[in-house]
């Protein structure tokens, strides 16, 4: 095993000959949703994917790098997260290609492109996309959906979002920004 990546009670792990298998929660991404019994738990690992060299795990949903530097998606994407509207992707589906990093948190999905562009998509309840709009705190609100996917920052390097609800990224220059959730809703400049 070489990386590890849990969310909500699911735990992905990807192995050294790019294999990614999936234990616990079954909701959104391990299996199909039953309505009469929708929380369910495997304990044995499932296969999900293979020829990956990354996976991020989000609320109900993941995303996998392929070593192509494709990206793809499965799970929930009530928000859009997967840049479209869907109750549930049960196959990974592409999502978008020359990607150099990618991460899911909470219901968002972000992606670094070969041209050091951050991608967000999904949930904007907090101003987590840095289009300068946020929602009202609820995730599933019609008007904090983004699934066109939104270029939040430039000759960005690196990002991350530890609680879900903001985002901070480093720029090529070492500047850091940060926005959505206790910042602003578009990129502000903070070291």
């Amino acid at each position: 095993i070489i990386h590890v990546s849990s969310c909500g009670g699911t735990v992905l792990y990807l192995t050294d000959d790019g294999k990614v298998y999936g234990l616990g929660n079954t909701e959104g991404i391990l299996a199909e949703y039953d309505p009469n019994n929708p929380i369910q738990y495997i304990t044995t690992p499932k296969f999900l994917f293979e020829d990956c060299k990354y996976v991020s795990v989000g609320s109900k949903f993941a995303v996998f790098l392929k070593n192509d530097n494709t990206l793809w998606f499965l799970g929930e994407s009530k928000n859009g997260q997967s840049t479209k509207v869907s109750d549930r992707i049960g196959e990974p589906v592409q999502i978008a290609d020359n990607v150099y990093f990618a991460e899911a948190f909470g219901y968002t999905c972000g992606w670094i492109d070969e041209h050091q562009q951050l991608h967000l998509c999904g949930d904007n309840s907090y101003g987590q996309i840095g289009n300068g709009k946020k929602g009202n705190g609820y995730p599933t609100t019609y008007e904090a959906i983004v699934s066109t996917p939104y270029i939040a920052l430039r000759n960005c390097v690196s990002f991350t979002s530890e609680d879900g609800k903001s985002v901070v990224a480093v720029r090529t220059d070492g500047a850091k920004y940060a926005w959505g959730g206790e910042y602003g809703p578009k990129p502000e400049n903070i070291e």
